[in-house]
Order: C-alpha cells, then structure tokens, then sequence
C-alpha cells in the first residue's frame, strides 16, 4: 500500500509529522471546550418547554444534536484528511475492540437484568465503557508498534 499524501506539505518528514500532531492537538483541544461549553450552557439554562418532565429543554435538545452532528462531521473530515492510513487503521482497530466490548457487554448486562440479578442496563455506563475500551486499545495499538 502506497502511503497517503494528501496533507504533505512542504519540508521533512519530522516536520510534517510535528505539523500534522499539533493540528490534531488543537482539533481536540478545541472541541472539549467546545463541549465543556455546551454541557455547561445545556445544564444551567432552559430555553422553553420540555417533554415528558425532562431536564433538559427541548430547543437545547435541539441545539445539542445539531452541534453533535457539526462536530463529528467536522471531526470525521479532519481525520480523514489528517492521518495518514497507517494511524486510520490503528483508529479502526480501536473503534472494532470497542464495538466488540458493546456487543458482548449489553447482552450480558440486558440478560443479567432479566434474571434479576444487577439493574437495568444504563446506557451512559456503555457508551462511556465503549470509549474507554476504544481509547485502552487504540493506545495499546499505537504503543505496541
């Protein structure tokens, strides 16, 4: 496989490597804030009525689903045009672990549940225990080669 050269510019490999980690730096730095700010607008403003007795109203529901959409667009592009394939198939490898962790943990759980023996399966528990196993395997990947 030939190696992707999209975001090569000018100068050494080194060079473009620094480049490349500081633009992928900046990306995630400004998207936790753009998320802090967003959590914490979301949890201490309402912008009108709710549904069903909720917490969080529905014109920041709607405002956060547009911002989640942008966000992962704008990240699914930065990525895409920002690693090379080499660190994309070390992503891939990590997403997959976690997927396969989701895929075995809910049914277990959701099981479990059924026979009364934990509580009811809680969807912010998985999705946290899905990043956190991608995250543990794309860091075992990259430091493992």
């Amino acid at each position: 496989m030939m190696a992707d050269s999209r975001n090569n510019g000018p100068g050494t490999g080194e060079e473009r490597a620094r480049r490349r980690s500081r633009r992928a730096t900046l990306v995630s730095v400004g998207l936790a804030i753009a998320g802090l700010g967003l959590g914490i607008a979301a949890s201490r403003t309402r912008l009108g009525p709710t549904i069903g007795g909720s917490d969080l109203s529905t014109g920041w529901a709607a405002a956060g689903v547009v911002a989640i959409l942008v966000v992962l667009g704008f990240t699914i592009w930065w990525l895409r045009n920002g690693i090379d394939e080499i660190e994309r198939q070390k992503h891939f490898v990590g997403v997959a672990i976690g997927a396969y962790g989701y895929m075995a943990g809910y049914p277990i759980w959701f099981v479990l549940w059924k026979g009364g023996l934990t509580t009811e399966p809680d969807h912010q528990i998985l999705f946290t225990a899905f990043l956190a196993i991608s995250f543990a395997a794309m860091a075992w990947q990259k430091l493992s080669r």
